[in-house]
């Protein structure tokens, strides 16, 4: 079982956003939204935080458009902070490729 962090340690640890991102950092998680175009839902968002009541030391919530896609957690803070680096590059990648006028010549 691996040892949640603190969230100053997790704060520290997860990386500036990317982009179009924007970072909240609230008392139990830090959040990354992506604005979104279509009413009132995010593009995407990934909420972090320390997983208190599973085994891991990290969970990471995915939401696309209103809707859950899925939760990994993490056995360590600094792997967390890579996978959630490449996520929001990887979101961030996908929805540029495919808004109005970022199409191929």
């Amino acid at each position: 079982m691996a040892d949640p962090p603190s969230m100053p340690r997790l704060e520290s640890a997860l990386p500036a956003p990317p982009g179009q991102w924007e970072r909240y950092d609230e008392s139990s998680a830090v959040q990354y939204r992506l604005p979104g175009d279509d009413g009132p839902c995010v593009a995407a968002k990934l909420t972090v935080r320390p997983d208190r009541l599973g085994a891991a030391a990290v969970r990471v919530d995915r939401i696309a458009g209103c809707r859950r896609t899925g939760t990994t957690r993490h056995l360590d803070v600094d792997v967390a902070a890579d996978a959630v680096d490449a996520e929001l590059d990887a979101v961030l990648a996908a929805t540029t490729e495919h808004r109005p006028g970022n199409g191929p010549p």
